[in-house]
């Protein structure tokens, strides 16, 4: 499958989700989490003028805690990411994708010829076009990993940590033992099961109660650095992972994630 000659408009496309910009964030969270979406399109007047992340409401809810929430920073409006990146229609995939990577997002709106944001591309599907082209193992891209966690720690004090690591995975450990992985998505996937609609005005409280534990994704799946990258695609697809962890002699060596295997993929195509 060769990038530079397929074309948005003839790829695989995953559905996006348009909200209206005067939408309250805790119905926007709702609609991000009972669709299991990670970002929605906001629009105004019928156009797309800007994308809201899970990360971004991570993020900016815990600034907005120092400040006296309103009603317009506490609608979508407030919560939208500092840059709208997209791409049109008719544009190959490898520029799209090369968009991605240059930009370090996962997924971006493409648009119609009409401007109307009704699809996303992701790092996911540019993966699952090139899947098949490489015969490697792991072991040509997994990250040594040695940034941890501890279980029992606050969640709150690892939100601020996950922010300024390069690497936004740390491993979680509980006496010693690894024993899970935690993440930005993680922490989002927990504080989305956690609010309801007054809670937002006071995320700190919410976070104060949570632990590390209660957000990270436990190692049930584990692959070592001899296993072949697609087997790895593979598993992390079916299972809907970002990370899997490598482990040799029964200790975790390293990880790989979802970034890793597209920048990967990407810069030998």
């Amino acid at each position: 499958m060769q990038l530079n000659k397929m074309i948005l408009g003839n790829a695989s496309l995953e559905e996006a989700i348009n909200v209206n910009k005067s939408q309250k964030i805790f119905q926007v969270i709702k609609i991000m989490q009972n669709r299991s979406a990670d970002r929605v399109i906001v629009n105004l007047n019928g156009k797309p003028k800007g994308v809201i992340t899970s990360k971004d409401i991570l993020f900016k809810l815990e600034v907005k805690k120092t400040k006296k929430p309103t009603s317009t920073s506490m609608s979508a409006t407030g919560f939208v990411s500092s840059s709208f990146i997209s791409v049109n229609i008719d544009e190959t995939v490898l520029d799209a994708a090369k968009a991605l990577s240059k930009n370090k997002i996962s997924s971006m709106p493409i648009l119609n010829e009409d401007g109307i944001g009704r699809n996303f591309l992701s790092r996911k599907a540019i993966i699952g076009l090139l899947k098949e082209k490489h015969d490697v193992t792991v072991k040509e891209i997994f990250q040594d990993s040695t940034a941890t966690a501890n279980a029992s720690a606050k969640l709150i004090d690892v939100v601020s940590r996950i922010r300024n690591e390069q690497n936004k995975t740390l491993m979680v450990l509980e006496n010693l033992r690894n024993i899970g992985v935690i993440n930005e998505r993680g922490i989002v996937k927990k504080l989305f099961e956690s609010i309801i609609p007054d809670s937002l005005r006071n995320i700190d409280v919410i976070l104060e109660k949570l632990l590390v534990y209660d957000a990270m994704v436990k190692l049930r799946i584990q692959i070592n650095s001899k296993t072949s990258l697609k087997e790895a695609i593979i598993i992390m697809q079916d299972k809907k992972l970002f990370t899997l962890p490598i482990v040799e002699n029964g200790k975790i060596i390293g990880i790989i994630t979802e970034e890793d295997i597209f920048e990967y993929l990407l810069k030998n195509e």
